[in-house]
């Protein structure tokens, strides 16, 4: 069994790395032609995550993606628990967004360079929500969503780990309103390993599960809405875990 993670794990690797090669050249050509940024967002993104997730022999399905209006603006909330989190998200959900990653990543082997010239907003160790707000301003007035990941790292607990406000602030201070979006493996790993666990497992099925809209709170204590906010999120993402994990 270590033989065949091993030699899964390694392949998965590979496959990834390679994927993001090529079509990072691909990317780089359409740009080079005069295609948009959000051209590509719309046009590779999904070829993207589909041929990583389906070279890696992962499956997934979307779960209240009918409860999706592409005219409207969302702060995406997700889930962390592992590798593919990003790559399901990518795949099912039909907005223009942009995420909101850790500024070590830029420095990422061609992943990195991608994603800084794709205009993901790349949050330094020194910055705060100052200068969220003014990175996040841009995408929101271009009519762009965001994708943020309020446990700020991986999931550490069997089902969530408390959320950072910063996705929570900004909804306040902007008026976008959050949508929780819950990813749940039908086989989750529970040993680390590479990228932060074991990629040499078989997932079975990967849902992704659609909550529903939460609208900032009206309230003159800003601090106290985006509280308020972050609580209900919080809330609203562990139900949606609960009502997709499978059952022994």
């Amino acid at each position: 069994m270590a033989l065949l993670n091993t030699i899964l794990t390694s392949y998965r690797i590979i496959w990834i790395f390679s994927v993001c090669c090529v079509m990072a050249m691909v990317a780089l050509f359409f740009f080079s032609i005069g295609k948009s940024v959000d051209w590509g967002h719309n046009h590779l993104r999904r070829i993207w995550s589909s041929l990583i997730l389906y070279g890696s022999f992962v499956r997934v399905r979307g779960v209240g993606l009918e409860k999706l209006d592409t005219s409207a603006q969302y702060i995406f909330i997700v889930n962390h628990k592992s590798e593919w989190d990003g790559y399901v998200f990518t795949h099912l959900i039909p907005f223009q967004w942009r995420g909101v990653v850790r500024g070590a990543l830029i420095t990422f082997p061609v992943v990195g360079k991608m994603a800084a010239r794709t205009e993901q907003i790349f949050i330094p160790p020194q910055g705060g929500m100052d200068f969220l707000q003014k990175a996040a301003a841009p995408h929101f007035a271009q009519g762009r969503s965001l994708l943020m990941f309020p446990e700020g790292k991986r999931t550490q607990s069997a089902t969530l780990d408390e959320f950072r406000s910063g996705a929570f602030v900004l909804s306040v201070a902007s008026g976008v309103p959050i949508l929780p979006v819950a990813v749940v493996e039908e086989k989750p790993a529970q040993m680390p390993g590479a990228f932060g666990r074991r990629m040499g497992y078989l997932t079975g099925e990967i849902r992704l599960a659609v909550g529903e809209i939460l609208m900032p709170p009206k309230m003159r204590d800003a601090g106290k809405a985006a509280e308020k906010i972050r609580m209900q999120a919080h809330d609203a993402m562990l139900k949606l875990i609960r009502e997709q994990t499978w059952r022994k």
